[in-house]
């Protein structure tokens, strides 16, 4: 009997890490993800324009357009939490200029990519996706202060 509480004891703890492990997996932010995130903070998806075939020029990686009621998110999403963490570094801390390895297989030569904004740029992390959104609608800006890490643009310091 002690034999078989011991085994179930194991067992259960085992089981529990491996649950544990998964749902840790299953958080990380990707583009479907952070989709469900804005419709369930209550923000109405307009649009989403994507072209799967077109990197953008800011990063190596396709660019989503997201239009939620009264403004747009550039969406770039990464194949792992490291690229998006080096890619991020490509941006300036003021968030109107870009210098990134061109082409992007090689570090010996860079471009820089000068950005005039209609508005001050906020650029915002997280697993895998950096966001970008240039504009002043509070509850988006509060939105994505909340939920991802401010890295470059107004109000970084």
């Amino acid at each position: 009997m002690k034999k078989l509480i011991i085994f179930l004891c194991t067992a259960l703890i085992s089981f529990y890490g491996c649950t544990n492990l998964n749902s840790e997996t299953n958080n990380i932010l990707n583009c479907t993800t952070f989709l469900e995130l804005l419709e369930e903070n209550d923000f109405n998806i307009v649009s989403i324009e994507e072209d799967e075939q077109r990197v953008s020029g800011f990063f190596n990686v396709p660019q989503k357009l997201v239009n939620i009621d009264n403004g747009q998110l550039a969406v770039y999403e990464f194949d792992s939490i490291s690229t998006m963490e080096s890619h991020s570094g490509f941006v300036s801390k003021e968030g109107f200029s870009i210098s990134r390895p061109d082409p992007p297989e090689q570090e010996d030569e860079w471009v820089t990519v000068q950005i005039s904004w209609v508005s001050d740029p906020y650029w915002f992390k997280k697993d895998l996706l950096i966001v970008n959104y240039v504009g002043t609608d509070q509850r988006i800006i509060n939105f994505l202060h909340e939920n991802f890490k401010l890295f470059a643009g107004h109000g970084y310091q």
